[in-house]
């Protein structure tokens, strides 16, 4: 492992541990300097950058714990939200009946344990993005297998349900999930990670904000688009 990759996986362990910016900054500042004295290999001075950093007692930013999941959560669950919803939206526009089929039902559960366990292997997603393809692999082809397993005509399904009552409630939750998200996004405050031996440059919050704020409004326009679709094309 080269010194560049070695820095990078430190700065993402540290990053994983919530550690504050600042902090961080510090502790690879650190790490850089030792290395530029002695021309050591960060293996043989520091050993694996997960283990130096697990070992280190930095300080952590505030809420550490919660703003990893309340960045997380949020549109996820707005995610899943949408995609009970717009079933529910399309069959009450239609006039149709809204029910589910015992397999489309149980492939609706894989997104829901995909997002119940996201605390715990979230971090093996950030460390392994290829992870994250898989998972978001998975979860995309079970809602879109679902869609093809619903009940066809003449067919009874395993469960009926009012699309009226599911969409109020799935747009409910999405409702709530992002003004969860926005909450979380206004809340938590920018945490660059500063250079100790560079003179820090001002910047502009406002980027931040809008790149913080932006993901959470994805899904409502997304269900606002498609109750409009539904209701023009009745």
């Amino acid at each position: 492992m080269n010194e560049k990759k070695w820095l990078d996986t430190f700065t993402l362990e540290l990053r994983l541990r919530e550690v504050r910016g600042e902090a961080i900054g510090d502790a690879v500042a650190s790490v850089k300097e030792l290395l530029a004295d002695s021309g050591q290999d960060p293996l043989i001075a520091f050993g694996p950058p997960r283990e130096y950093a697990e070992g280190l007692e930095l300080p952590l930013v505030k809420d550490a714990g919660r703003t990893s999941i309340g960045a997380i959560l949020p549109p996820v669950i707005s995610l899943l939200a949408l995609l009970a919803m717009v079933p529910a939206v399309w069959a009450y526009f239609s006039g149709t009946g809204l029910g589910y089929s015992l397999p489309q039902v149980l492939l609706m559960l894989i997104p829901i344990l995909a997002v119940a366990t996201l605390p715990v292997y979230i971090n093996h997603v950030a460390r392994r993005p290829v992870m994250l393809f898989l998972v978001w692999g998975v979860v995309t082809a079970a809602a879109v297998l679902a869609s093809f397993l619903a009940p066809g005509a003449g067919t009874e399904p395993w469960i009926r349900a009012d699309p009226l009552l599911v969409g109020n409630v799935s747009l409910a939750v999405l409702i709530l999930a992002t003004a969860w998200g926005l909450a979380e996004a206004l809340r938590t405050p920018d945490d660059p990670i500063i250079d100790p031996l560079n003179e820090p440059q001002r910047r502009s919050r406002m980027p931040h904000r809008i790149a913080a704020v932006v993901p959470s409004l994805l899904m409502p326009f997304a269900a606002a688009t498609t109750i409009a679709t539904a209701w023009l094309t009745a």
